[in-house]
């Protein structure tokens, strides 16, 4: 596993005083090194791992399943975003009155989509962001500058990044005019998983930030810097909130006109 050097020490200290808490929940991104870092804690664990379902019935058996054991083990629950409000509620209980031989470690894109409560009462590892040079580390190509994590990088792996790039500058110059030619090229764009488009959501949002700041750097336009922000900002929103990437990417676009008319 690379970085996530804190994570690491907090991780190492549990193993070396053979105390880890009875529910841990890590944060991030997709692609960000989640499960891998489940895999460190329970690597450093001596105990039996499951790996369970999202349902309200999966959780109920799980609970079930926890009252009863005689060896100690772990319960993960990834991408425990998706559970229903019934399933995040069964899972809560548990919490009140933990069973002696069962840890649960949970994953999740963001604290903000479980339940405040349920939060209160787990130990929060957040994802920590990855340096350029432990992202190189994976994939020592020039093409790297476009992953944020190391998910990212086996799908600018598989993709044509020229014709992705060529995408992306389209967007930026026809979002000038906001025309039609704009929302024909969101063709080639993947917003969920029964899409059709070439290019995961992810990695367009990468490029666009990166080609932003360059034209910063180059233009000291403060355009470009102000659509550059637009961009983080519809980063966080995709990732803390539950709402539609189609949606949140369109008004992003539309924000681009606004600023590039308001500053034109």
């Amino acid at each position: 596993m690379i970085g996530q050097k804190k994570n690491k020490l907090i991780i190492d200290d549990w193993a070396k005083k053979n105390k880890f808490p009875k529910f841990i929940i890590i944060t991030g991104s997709i692609g960000s090194g989640k499960r891998t870092l489940v895999k460190y804690i329970t690597d450093k664990m001596n105990r039996q791992v499951i790996n369970c379902g999202l349902s309200v019935d999966d959780v109920r058996e799980v609970i079930s399943q926890a009252y009863t054991l005689t060896i100690p083990t772990v319960f993960i629950f990834a991408d425990a975003h998706k559970m229903s409000a019934q399933a995040k509620n069964a899972l809560l209980k548990v919490t009140e009155e933990p069973p002696n031989d069962a840890m649960f470690i949970l994953t999740s894109v963001s604290i903000e989509q479980l339940l405040p409560t349920l939060e209160s009462r787990c130990v929060l590892l957040e994802i920590e962001p990855y340096e350029d040079s432990e992202l190189y580390e994976l994939w020592p190509d020039e093409n790297v500058k476009y992953a944020c994590y190391p998910g990212d990088i086996e799908k600018l792996k598989s993709i044509n990044i020229s014709a992705l790039e060529n995408l992306c500058s389209d967007i930026i110059k026809l979002t000038k005019s906001m025309s039609y030619e704009v929302f024909v090229l969101l063709g080639d764009i993947k917003f969920s998983n029964n899409d059709k488009g070439i290019f995961d959501l992810s990695l367009v949002m990468n490029v666009l930030n990166d080609m932003l700041i360059s034209e910063y750097e180059k233009s000291k336009n403060i355009t470009y810097l102000l659509m550059r922000d637009r961009v983080s900002r519809s980063f966080y929103s995709l990732n803390h909130y539950n709402i539609l990437d189609y949606a949140e990417f369109i008004n992003m676009l539309i924000s681009f006109y606004e600023i590039q008319k308001l500053c034109a």
